[in-house]
């Protein structure tokens, strides 16, 4: 039983993956199924939108508007490029996300499995808390050419931002399963499925 779900029955499962492996595909996927899903991405959004603390925080340390979209781009920007920042503004905001997933977890405990997004589940080594690992991937090539096309960048912008992560090959070997996302949705949703039926 994890750590974060003692007192609960739901099995917990963390998901997580690297830049453009195809985690959100997966977690659509789930929901689609039927499952619930926390999403650390969408939580972290949200709360850029909605907490003025964290909004002014971030105007007065950075000069950078998180309300406006060119904000919004600019500490994404921050975040990719300079790995101090990354930490900081990491730092920052994860204690609101542990919250907001905790009272999530809480208020879903009577669900058999619940999936938590986490695309730094080994980074904070969260995996420690969750009973089992997921991770979504995919190759270096197909990471670099669909970051291309999904956020028009440049090869040497994608891999830039690919490697501010941790290598996609050591989530691998970290992993209790592997979604290999390297064919088609079809090949994928059916390991997910083969995947659902082993953890129920």
């Amino acid at each position: 039983m994890s750590v974060i779900n003692a007192k609960n029955k739901s099995k917990i499962i963390g998901l997580t993956g690297g830049i453009a492996t195809g985690k959100t595909t997966v977690s659509n996927y789930l929901k689609g199924q039927g499952f619930l899903v926390f999403d650390s991405d969408e939580t972290v959004s949200k709360l850029w939108k909605s907490n003025k603390s964290l909004q002014q925080y971030i105007k007065n340390k950075y000069q950078i508007d998180i309300t406006k979209n060119s904000g919004k781009k600019a500490l994404a920007e921050l975040i990719f490029n300079n790995d101090e920042k990354k930490v900081e503004i990491e730092l920052l905001i994860h204690p609101f996300v542990f919250k907001e997933m905790d009272e999530w977890i809480k208020a879903n405990h009577n669900e058999s499995i619940l999936f938590l997004d986490i695309p730094l589940l080994f980074e904070i080594s969260y995996q420690n808390k969750v009973d089992k690992t997921i991770v979504v991937y995919a190759n270096l090539v197909n990471q670099i050419n669909r970051l291309m096309k999904r956020n028009n960048l440049s090869k040497t912008e994608a891999l830039s931002r690919i490697n501010a992560q941790m290598n996609i090959e050591d989530k691998k070997l970290k992993a209790n399963y592997i979604l290999d996302n390297n064919s088609t949705l079809e090949v994928l949703y059916k390991q997910i499925d083969e995947l659902i039926k082993e953890l129920i």
